[in-house]
């Protein structure tokens, strides 16, 4: 069995894989700058449209820019425009918006209450006005106390809520990024695999991939 441990599931599910949330969700309500005066909406997850959105519909006006394509998509899908997007990976979006957008531009940092990268902070070193707001916060959900099976770590706080509860039957495990990863390998040290780009779906292909070879195996015999 699969388990993805993403706060959102996919849009449809293949029958080995079980959508098993480690975090929830919780909206805030930080007051807004006038978004006027804003040139870029800075996005680094889903989770920060949604947050934004559900403020004002006024953001639909400023170009975003964002982590990777999944987070573009939530942008298209409730009416903004993306001017930029990443390959998924926070420190690698640094070097893009330093390259194609001009320093003292601003930026406004729609994020969660935890951060794996300080990219506000990175990109005001770099000559940028960035203002950060705190659109939404995640705690651990409760997970089973056992499990066996293939985890996807999807950032490095669903790694935390998970490895605090659950006793893990298993010898392989996706993680989503480098980050991620990183997080994984303090808790446990065994077969850990990354996509080749940072995406749930990837990831998603690459467990049934593994679980494919481990049924395989079992097939054969081997050990």
């Amino acid at each position: 069995m699969i388990y993805l441990l993403s706060p959102d599931p996919l849009p449809t599910f293949p029958p080995q894989v079980t959508h098993l949330p480690a975090l929830e969700v919780e909206f805030l309500s930080p007051p807004l700058p006038p978004l006027e005066e804003v040139d870029y909406l800075l996005f680094t997850s889903k989770q920060g449209v949604r947050g934004i959105d559900k403020l004002t519909s006024d953001w639909k006006k400023v170009p975003a820019v964002v982590v990777g394509k999944a987070t573009g998509r939530e942008v298209k899908k409730l009416g903004g425009k993306v001017a930029l997007a990443g390959n998924g990976y926070g420190e690698e979006l640094i070097s893009q918006i330093s390259a194609q957008i001009p320093d003292k531009s601003q930026l406004l940092f729609l994020r969660g209450a935890r951060l794996s990268t300080p990219v506000g902070e990175i990109l005001r070193q770099r000559g940028y006005r960035v203002i950060e707001k705190v659109v939404y916060r995640t705690r651990c959900k409760k997970l089973p106390p056992k499990l066996k099976g293939i985890p996807i770590f999807t950032s490095p706080f669903t790694a935390d809520c998970f490895f605090r509860q659950v006793q893990w039957e298993g010898g392989k495990g996706v993680a989503i990024g480098r980050k991620t990863a990183r997080q994984v390998e303090k808790y446990w040290k065994g077969e850990l695999y990354l996509p080749p780009i940072p995406s749930i779906g990837k990831a998603v292909e690459l467990a049934l991939e593994l679980e494919k070879k481990g049924e395989e195996k079992r097939g054969r015999g081997e050990k």
